[in-house]
């Protein structure tokens, strides 16, 4: 694992990641989590784009960089952190009516469980 490493968010290319009923989602990873390094990524939604509860295997930390989203009855404009502990379900997500435009950070890659302990599903594209 290496002691440290540096990325710019403004590299790579972002990827469809799911269609929410017409509303598109997008995810630009910056390093995968890959050889005990953290996963960090870029959430990219348009407005419309909901999340459904759940939870994770690992903790995470979000940070909002353009936009705002609600996290449960919490708004969360840019410039906000919403950290999250492993196995605590929290949410649905929304994205602002402007959309929102997000990194997130766990410590290795995840698992997404939903509320009841299913997986997720997202409609991919």
């Amino acid at each position: 694992m290496p002691k440290s490493f540096a990325v710019n968010w403004r590299d790579g290319a972002w990827t469809e990641r799911f269609d929410f009923k017409g509303h598109k989602a997008y995810r630009k990873y910056l390093n995968e989590g890959k050889d005990g390094t953290p996963e960090l990524f870029m959430i990219k939604w348009e407005p419309g784009v909901v999340l459904e509860a759940h939870s994770h295997d690992k903790w995470e930390l979000i940070f909002v960089v353009e936009g705002e989203m609600w996290v449960g009855e919490k708004r969360c404009p840019a410039g906000t952190f919403v950290y999250n502990n492993k196995d605590v379900t929290y949410g649905p997500l929304r994205a602002g009516p402007e959309g929102v435009v997000y990194f997130n950070l766990r410590p290795t890659k995840a698992d997404l469980e939903s509320k009841g302990g299913e997986r997720v599903n997202l409609k991919k594209v």
